[in-house]
């Protein structure tokens, strides 16, 4: 199986998922993106289907860590 790295593994999921309905709420959009850039947000994402589990890692997140 071919490791799948953190960012990687996030940038996949942004590129398949356009709409959030998961934590944090702020829906990848806030107004605040004008002063700091237009894809700081999109990276802020939980444990969602198609990423990986933090308390128990199997993906992306135990290959970074590894």
């Amino acid at each position: 199986m071919e490791k799948i790295e953190l960012i990687d593994g996030i940038k996949k999921f942004r590129q398949e998922v356009e709409t959030s309905f998961h934590m944090p709420g702020h829906k990848n959009k806030p107004n605040i993106l004008d002063e700091i850039g237009n894809n700081l947000y999109k990276y802020d994402i939980t444990e969602t289907l198609g990423t990986d589990n933090l308390h128990f890692p199997t993906g992306m997140i135990k290959n970074t860590l590894e």
